[in-house]
């Protein structure tokens, strides 16, 4: 079954970089903890799966 993306804006973009430093990766792996900070409903992932 596939469920159509409503969401799409043209005026949206998105630039994707690599990780090439240990700080990159962590600011990688941080980002979901910054971003759901404020989500009641986000289940953190136990840190030793990363």
């Amino acid at each position: 079954m596939e469920i159509p993306f409503s969401g799409y804006s043209p005026e949206v973009s998105m630039d994707i970089h690599t990780a090439d430093t240990r700080t990159d990766l962590a600011r990688f792996i941080r980002f979901p903890y910054q971003l759901y900070r404020d989500a009641p409903d986000w289940v953190q992932p136990l840190r030793f799966e990363q």
